[in-house]
């Protein structure tokens, strides 16, 4: 993830504007900074939604494979005994 940016001058005088000593500003600073690069931005959230929808459609795609294979599969079992029957029939045995 990309660190979401800010202005840590702005952050800084807001605080001393509102009261806090140097110490007290330096240490908000310091979390606010830790705490954003673990924040998602845009960019991250649209990367993401694009690798949930290939692999979404990759699985879509091998379940429709799967089910058409298992289709072929069970025609496979079933057709040799129908052909049979229909052409005992046909030959009148």
């Amino acid at each position: 993830m990309s660190a979401v940016p800010f202005d840590t001058h702005k952050v800084a005088k807001t605080l001393a504007k509102a009261g806090f000593n140097e110490p007290q500003v330096e240490a908000q600073v310091e979390v606010l900074t830790e705490f954003s690069s673990e924040l998602a931005t845009k960019k991250d959230l649209d990367l993401l939604e694009s690798r949930l929808t290939t692999t979404m459609w990759k699985m879509q795609l091998a379940t429709i494979v799967l089910t058409i294979g298992g289709v072929f599969a069970l025609l496979q079992f079933m057709l040799p005994p129908m052909i049979s029957e229909a052409v005992m029939q046909a030959l009148g045995k």
